[in-house]
């Protein structure tokens, strides 16, 4: 696994090289059309937008900052220590980034700043709400931004040069890209809520944090919790991803563990995998709910939806352990 997010990472960066090479920080998909553009990022520039609130961020901003010999703030210098810090202090949580994936079947939270703080874990989206309230502290202009499908940054810019920096926490990288530049947005629609380009926060919470109350409402009817629908934490709301992977509730709350308990007796999970060396096949087994499973009504067959890509799962783990011992008979 981590090979392969090495790997990932290198290639983020060749994509970013690209990027810094092009009018926009940013390439809009196949079939998408403009739907506006900005001059620049004077109106991103409120530290206490509610999606980013947090006192605790406010006092490490002033610590992370970096000035130069003038007394300036040295703005590449200090986006750099903010992405030092954010991977030295958070975790990138890969069943949550999947259960975000397919969230109209696995999802049951999104965080905010602070929330994200409090956790020390988080996705993309999450890690980047984080850099926006760092670097708008400091005064800087800074926006949540698209630069590809299923993915989220930070594009900031400088309101005394004008120089903008893309910045990406998940992967930690701080990459220039070319300023004094229209930033357009692209859609599939004017109507459509899913833009490729710069986004407010505003755009962001309706499409993330503002779900809660619709994926809360989805709990109530899956787990049949009267009244506890909209009020769960977002321990419990992890600890259920968790469990709906067949993992181990990563907080340990009383709602996972009772959770975790009903799935094995319910037939949901056969087993529960291990997450250090069966982390993909745990991740795999949610792909596949989630594609197959998730228009059932009937809890039945639902169930019997899951039944079937268990046995996938075992037939295919059964023909790759053949495979390996008919290799190792040829081999020795």
């Amino acid at each position: 696994m981590v090979e392969w997010f090495e790997w990932l990472r290198r290639k983020i960066e060749e994509f970013y090289e690209i990027l810094a090479r092009i009018p926009t920080p940013y390439t809009p998909p196949k079939g998408y059309i403009k739907v506006g553009e900005l001059e620049d990022l004077s109106e991103f520039t409120n530290p206490d937008e509610r999606l980013i609130r947090s006192d605790i961020l406010k006092d490490v901003a002033r610590k992370l900052a970096k000035y130069d010999e003038r007394g300036e703030l040295d703005v590449e210098r200090t986006l750099k220590e903010i992405v030092k810090w954010i991977d030295k202090n958070f975790e990138y949580d890969i069943v949550h980034a999947n259960a975000s994936r397919n969230w109209r079947a696995l999802a049951y939270t999104y965080l905010n700043a602070d929330e994200t703080v409090r956790l020390g874990r988080g996705i993309c989206g999450e890690l980047s709400q984080v850099v926006v309230k760092l670097a708008r502290e400091l005064g800087l202009r800074a926006s949540l931004v698209r630069p590809q499908i299923s993915h989220l940054a930070v594009l900031v810019e400088d309101p005394k040069t004008g120089k903008r920096w893309l910045v990406d926490p998940t992967y930690g990288l701080v990459r220039r890209v070319r300023s004094k530049i229209k930033l357009s947005r692209y859609a599939k629609s004017k109507k459509s809520k899913y833009v490729v380009g710069v986004i407010t926060l505003d755009e962001f919470n309706k499409t993330t944090v503002g779900k809660r109350k619709k994926l809360g409402h989805k709990t109530v009817r899956r787990l049949r919790l009267k009244g506890r629908g909209e009020k769960l934490t977002p321990e419990e709301a992890f600890d259920l991803e968790y469990v709906f992977h067949c993992l181990k509730p990563i907080f340990n709350t009383k709602l996972g563990r009772e959770m975790l308990i009903e799935v094995q007796k319910n037939g949901y999970c056969r087993r529960i995998f291990d997450e250090k060396s069966e982390l993909h096949t745990a991740l795999t087994f949610g792909d596949l709910v989630s594609s197959r499973c998730g228009r059932y009504r009937r809890s039945s067959d639902y169930l019997e939806c899951v039944s079937k890509v268990w046995d996938e799962l075992e037939k295919s783990k059964k023909e790759y352990e053949e495979f390996i011992r008919t290799v190792l008979e040829e081999w020795y």
